[in-house]
């Protein structure tokens, strides 16, 4: 008897899409992607010792609706080069050499094409290098912490993909002088670093904990929703950030739509300082500190889906007369 393949998986994606598709394949046969301009694709690798990385040869693209048109690559190319595959027209299908469970573990994002960006890398953990040095080059993963950043150029961090309007658009730094912004975790399923005017390394982690615990005496960073950003999603979060030891830390809400946000801090494991901010209601004794070695944040938005909240917070050594100046971080405040 004859096994008939099923019919291709047929996803839309447009220009105005914030956030990349994830086409996994889950047991399914071919999928077909379909812009009104064309589509970029890239791989989200395993890591380089994980045996589900031979998969990537078997993953197949063609430049047309279906597997008669020409064959432009394969997964392990993407994955080798960290590199983007894009098709010459509005379609781009993807397809699998044998029925492997092993292709259900290897996320590819699919997305409508930006030509202001040179290429797409795909990274899982590890240090990516960006050069863009003749135009914009983008790094995206499904990780959420970054734990160093090295080089020159600016760098903005996009929940999802990079739009025009820049609505999701969640942090700006000046690589050169961000040293003390890292480790930071970053909202949102997929991530998209892009770099402009300069080379820079991101290491990347998918260890929570990285983000967690202060090596440096001296820390700035933030703390926000789930999806900030992003209306639609679950906003609620909960995170935590510690010290080695105990330090004056500085915190200052910038954001809070319609949620419950409750500000907890520790010093050995005994609360040193509450608040609870409700609402859009932000106190006028903002920023606030307190002495202690932990801060704890809880926003809860009951349900609701348009909810989020930004927090930016600093670590220094209390015993220092040294007054820290932030380094210009741009934050963007959604507005529905």
């Amino acid at each position: 008897m004859r096994i008939i393949d099923p019919p291709p998986t047929l996803i839309n994606v447009y220009p105005a899409d914030k956030v990349p598709k994830v086409y996994q394949r889950n047991g399914e046969g071919s999928a077909t992607i379909l812009s009104s301009t064309r589509v970029d694709a890239t791989i989200i690798p395993p890591p380089e010792d994980d045996y589900q990385g031979n998969y990537c040869r078997g993953i197949l693209f063609y430049d047309g609706p279906d597997s008669t048109f020409p064959f432009i690559g394969n997964g392990w190319d993407l994955m080798v080069s960290r590199q983007k595959i894009c098709s010459g027209g509005s379609f781009l299908t993807i397809s699998f050499i044998g029925n492997y469970s092993g292709y259900d573990q290897i996320p590819i994002l699919v997305q409508a094409t930006n030509d202001n960006i040179l290429l797409y890398q795909g990274s899982q953990e590890g240090v990516t290098y960006l050069d863009a040095s003749n135009g914009s080059v983008a790094l995206q993963t499904m990780a959420d912490v970054v734990t160093k950043v090295r080089g020159t150029g600016c760098l903005e961090v996009y929940n999802g993909r990079v739009t025009e309007e820049k609505t999701n658009l969640v942090v700006v730094y000046d690589v050169a002088v961000s040293h003390l912004y890292f480790p930071q975790q970053f909202p949102g399923r997929i991530k998209t670093y892009l770099l402009s005017n300069g080379t820079a390394s991101i290491t990347i982690s998918q260890n929570p904990r990285d983000f967690k615990t202060s090596k440096n005496l001296t820390r700035h960073g933030f703390i926000s929703s789930n999806d900030y950003g992003l209306a639609g999603s679950s906003q609620d979060s909960n995170s935590t950030v510690s010290s080695l030891e105990a330090e004056r830390i500085r915190f200052n809400v910038t954001n809070l739509d319609h949620g419950e946000l409750l500000v907890t801090g520790y010093l050995e494991k005994e609360v040193v300082f509450e608040r609870k901010y409700i609402s859009s209601y932000v106190p006028s004794i903002n920023p606030m500190e307190f002495y202690g070695d932990t801060l704890v944040t809880q926003f809860k938005t009951n349900g609701s889906l348009i909810n989020d909240f930004f927090l930016t917070f600093e670590i220094t050594n209390s015993s220092s007369k040294y007054q820290f100046i932030f380094i210009f971080l741009l934050i963007l405040t959604i507005y529905d």
